[in-house]
Order: structure tokens, then sequence, then C-alpha cells
């Protein structure tokens, strides 16, 4: 059988993104697995390369959702940047439909879990968003 460029073309960048994915689904399994998210040191798998693969190929992180979903989760919880927050939770607003009903509920455990951190840290302004994700 003889492929044409284009179907090997069209293979590859789904053999990538299926890869990717996947690195990134474990190592927010391994986040989600500690019971101290914030501050514990976490044996990330192929973290760093995906991580650079991503950088270089932005694109990948707008056109596939789940791969958005999971790398934003690991960030979120790596960085404790709010912009992070901020991405899961337009996810929420948006996309929420395209994901499975077991991510449906870890994107609300992860944002109110966010929140919770953030308020016992004397920020206030996240008891708002805490609210908002309850409803």
């Amino acid at each position: 059988m003889v492929f044409t460029d284009k179907e090997v073309a069209d293979s590859y960048k789904f053999l990538i993104n299926s890869i990717l994915t996947n690195i990134l689904k474990i190592n927010a399994s391994i986040i989600n697995s500690n019971k101290n998210f914030f501050g514990e040191n976490v044996n990330f798998i192929l973290l760093e390369e995906a991580e650079s693969y991503l950088t270089k190929n932005p694109e990948l992180l707008s056109d596939n959702i789940y791969m958005k979903y999971y790398y934003s989760i690991i960030k979120l919880f790596m960085t404790s940047e709010d912009k992070f927050f901020y991405e899961l939770r337009d996810i929420i607003k948006n996309d929420l439909h395209l994901l499975s009903l077991p991510d449906r509920k870890n994107i609300f455990t992860t944002l109110t879990n966010y929140c919770y951190y953030r308020i016992n840290n004397g920020e206030v302004k996240f008891a708002g968003e805490q609210f908002i994700l309850y409803n």
C-alpha cells in the first residue's frame, strides 16, 4: 500500500497530538494524585520535552482542547499563575461540552481547589471566583 504525502503528514500530526496529549494527561494525573498539590516535589514524565515542543508549536494548544486542558492544569499547579486558572475557566465557559464527564468534574474540582488555596493565602478575590464556580 502506498500513502500520499498528505496521508503521511496527517498520520504524523495525529501521532504527535496523541502522544503529547497522553504525556500531559499522565503528568496531570501525577499532580492530581499528590495530596499536597502546591509546592510538592513531583517526578514528571517527559514534561520538559513536551513543553519544549509546545513552545515551538503553540497552535497545538489552541487546536486540541484536551491538550490545552491538561497543559493548563499542569501549569496552574506548577506555577500558581492566575492566567492558567483563567484559561481553565474559559474552557468551562466555551468548551465544557467537549470534555468527558469525568474531566468536566475534574476541571471544577481543580478550579475550586485553587480558589480555596488562594483564599487561604489571603486573596479574597478568589472567594467570588469560587462562588461562581459553585453556581
